[in-house]
């Protein structure tokens, strides 16, 4: 379950955690089981062209409900993951993201550019440890992810100046002809 571009529902091995962190508070760490994280749903790849716009989505179980977190690599350098965060790249991320009985969260990258293209990890975790510093990230967080690559639009050249315009024109099958 973590690995790039895995899909479906990890197996939830239970595991024993902190009271404070199982359902309704129970004191006894003996009666309190957590479950480890997995996907229900994971991003999927997809090709766009500049100016586009794309979506990501994460839908993740376990108990307690795991926190969700979104991260970019750019092409050829998947070592060197960064954080994404709501209003990155000039308010052109959005990120939303509900906890309920499970953690569901979209990613939305507009007016995109070249620049864009990588590689987009969703990262799950309910380990209380996740967030430790002296702790290994693969160990504490469940990943999966999609790769966004980004095509250059390039608009159709002008019209001759000698040709006055319109420079479509419509035939009887309904094609679209340029003049040049």
């Amino acid at each position: 379950a973590g690995a790039p571009g895995a899909l479906g529902i990890a197996a939830l091995q239970p595991r024993p955690c902190t009271p404070v962190l199982c359902a309704m508070g129970v004191p006894e760490p003996c009666h309190c089981w957590c479950h480890g994280s997995g996907f229900v749903k994971s991003p999927m790849s997809e090709t766009k062209l500049t100016g586009d716009a794309f979506e990501l989505y994460c839908d993740v179980v376990g108990n307690p409900t795991p926190e969700i977190q979104w991260w970019y690599a750019e092409v050829n350098r998947a070592e060197a993951f960064k954080q994404l965060w709501d209003g990155a790249r000039k308010r052109r991320v959005t990120i939303n993201t509900a906890y309920g009985a499970n953690g569901v969260s979209v990613l939305r990258v507009t007016r995109l550019t070249l620049e864009d293209s990588g590689t987009y990890e969703c990262r799950a975790s309910n380990d209380p440890r996740r967030n430790d510093l002296r702790q290994n990230p693969s160990i504490t967080w469940i990943r999966a992810q999609a790769t966004i690559s980004v095509l250059l639009v390039i608009p159709p050249p002008c019209c001759p100046h000698p040709v006055p315009p319109p420079c479509a024109v419509l035939p009887p099958r309904g094609l679209l002809l340029l003049r040049l």
